[in-house]
C-alpha cells in the first residue's frame, strides 16, 4: 500500500522504467510518455472498476475513481480515440484492436476537461474452430486417418485463453478447454 505523495501522484516515467515496476498510474504515466515521445496524442483517464458507468449517478468526489487507464488518438485528419489498460497483461494484436474492459465512463486528465466521457463497451470476442478430418479410403490397407483442429481466439476471448494458458498446468488447461 502506497502512502505519501505517490499514493495519488505517479512516479516519474523514467523511474518506473528503471525499476520495472509500478501501479496503474505509474504504468499509464510511462505509457503516455512513450506515446507522446512518438507524437501520439494521449491522456490518462480515471475510471471506476466497480461503479463503471454508474459513476455518473453520483455527485463527483475524489474517491469516485480507483483506476487509471490511457486513451490514445489514431488518425491524422479524423482522430478516433482508443483505450488501453496498461496493467493488463498478455495483450496481443494491433493497438486499435486491444480488448478493453467495459468501464462505461471515465474522466480524461487534460487541461479544461470537466466532464466524464463515455467509454465504449468491450468486444466480447469469438472463437473460430476449423476441423480437417481425413478418413482412409476403404481400399487403404494402412487404415491411417488424421484429424487437424485449428482454433483461433479473437478479442476478449483471446485474452481469456491467454490468461488460462498462463495460469495453469497443461493437465488443468486440458480440463478447461
Amino acid at each position: 500500500m502506497e502512502t505519501g505523495e505517490n499514493s495519488h501522484r505517479p512516479h516519474k516515467p523514467e523511474d518506473v522504467f528503471k525499476q520495472r515496476y509500478g501501479d496503474c498510474k505509474d504504468k499509464v504515466s510511462l505509457l503516455c510518455a512513450l506515446l507522446r515521445a512518438n507524437k501520439i496524442e494521449c491522456d490518462p483517464v480515471l475510471v471506476d472498476t466497480y461503479y463503471r458507468s454508474h459513476v455518473l449517478d453520483y455527485l463527483p468526489t475524489p474517491s469516485d475513481f480507483n483506476h487509471v487507464v490511457a486513451r490514445f488518438a489514431v488518425g491524422d485528419k479524423q482522430k478516433t480515440f482508443h483505450f488501453v489498460d496498461a496493467t493488463s497483461v498478455l495483450q496481443g494484436g494491433a493497438a486499435t484492436q486491444i480488448s478493453f474492459p467495459d468501464y462505461g465512463a471515465g474522466l480524461p486528465l487534460r487541461p479544461g476537461q470537466k466532464d466524464l466521457i463515455p467509454i465504449a463497451g468491450a468486444i466480447s470476442g469469438s472463437v473460430s474452430v476449423t476441423e480437417d478430418i481425413r478418413i482412409p479410403d476403404k481400399f487403404d490397407s494402412s487404415g491411417v486417418g488424421s484429424l487437424f483442429v485449428k482454433t483461433v481466439y479473437f478479442d476478449q476471448e483471446a485474452n481469456n485463453i491467454r490468461s488460462i494458458l498462463q495460469g495453469g498446468s497443461f493437465s488443468e488447461t486440458e480440463k478447461i478447454i
